[in-house]
């Protein structure tokens, strides 16, 4: 399945359009890497580039927050996305280990949330 926007992202079959998706990048280096008595920085790099998506829902019912929710909170998964650093769609094997939601109303349309935010981070390989 391909994505109908860049601006948006795709968890088992199903396509979400959140309000932000804010990527960020890490690298991971081996224990023996460092700067040795002479001042020069020796790196060995392990991972050069681990991704990380900080996405941010629209406000929607209780309903929608609980199939996004459901899908990611304490899993495992893939994430179809579109990756800046690479300009193209990508499919990551990523985590979820915080999220959180805001309760706009619990009476308007049987609860409304707003705030919505979960964290997509790469295991790696």
């Amino acid at each position: 399945m391909a994505l109908t926007s860049k601006s948006n992202f795709i968890i088992g079959s199903k396509e979400f359009a959140p309000q932000s998706i804010k990527p960020s990048f890490d690298s991971l280096a081996s224990e023996d890497s460092g700067r040795t008595d002479d001042g020069v920085m020796h790196i060995e790099w392990v991972k050069p580039k681990l991704r990380k998506y900080e996405i941010q829902m629209p406000p929607c019912s209780s309903a929608q927050a609980y199939e996004i929710l459901s899908l990611v909170q304490g899993k495992d998964y893939n994430i179809t996305i579109w990756d800046i650093s690479t300009n193209q769609e990508q499919t990551i094997h990523c985590y979820t280990s915080n999220s959180s939601a805001d309760c706009y109303s619990g009476i308007l349309h049987d609860g409304f949330w707003k705030g919505i935010s979960f964290s997509a981070i790469e295991l790696g390989d």
